[in-house]
């Protein structure tokens, strides 16, 4: 358990410093997941933490294979969503409360499949063990951020036993609620080997098809 609570404080450090720090693989990935809404006063933020993400913490923190094995198992079930939606005032920051979203959060998937967050009792026990000490550790990091931070998991579908939405697969997917729409789209360009100009040989994101200065494709 001890490990354990190490593992998800690296998790925790990484998103409060991901804007700060100079950029890791594990940054990039944060970055790459995250998506932000809203303009003015009222404004919206939402994490999608792919199973993917615990297998890259665990490498860059050296823990076991073993262990690294059993997150990502108890996670590939599961869509993991961080998400915060504030308005700022002259008296503060006031955030919706996990009853405000949770009636109308979705997840829509290519195919236009629609899914609501699961109940707690859908849900594994180690997966509540893993979200009941991730909740307080993200509230003592990120300040006010953290404590107004909603977690949802969402069923993920599955053809062969794998998650048919995966980082390193051509996809998309759209989490909603309210009035807020946020589209991510696969595959994620930090999972993915650079790739280079052939012009200049400038280093260019893995997901991308051409060069967005000279035009020309760019080579694998």
């Amino acid at each position: 358990m001890k490990f354990l609570l190490t593992f998800i404080l690296a998790f925790s450090l990484t998103v409060a410093n991901s804007q700060k720090l100079k950029m890791t693989s594990t940054n990039d990935l944060v970055m790459d997941c995250m998506k932000t809404n809203g303009e003015g006063a009222n404004k919206q933020m939402a994490i999608w933490v792919p199973y993917n993400f615990w297998e890259i913490v665990g490498e860059q923190m050296k823990a076991s294979p073993e262990f690294v094995e059993n997150i990502v198992t108890q996670m590939k079930d599961y869509m993991m969503f961080c998400v915060v939606d504030y308005t700022t005032s002259s008296s503060g920051i006031n955030f919706k409360t996990d009853a405000e979203i949770r009636t109308s959060i979705k997840l829509i998937d290519s195919s236009k499949n629609v899914l609501k967050p699961l109940e707690d009792k859908e849900i594994s026990e180690d997966a509540k063990r893993l979200l009941k000490n991730l909740q307080p550790i993200m509230a003592q990091m990120l300040g006010q951020f953290g404590e107004g931070m909603q977690i949802y998991l969402f069923k993920a579908k599955r053809i062969n036993g794998k998650p048919t939405i995966n980082v390193l697969t051509k996809n998309d997917f759209t989490l909603s609620w309210n009035t807020t729409s946020l589209n991510w789209k696969l595959p994620l360009a930090s999972m993915l080997p650079s790739k280079f100009c052939p012009v200049d040989n400038e280093k260019m994101k893995g997901n991308w098809q051409y060069c967005p200065i000279h035009g020309t494709k760019l080579d694998k």
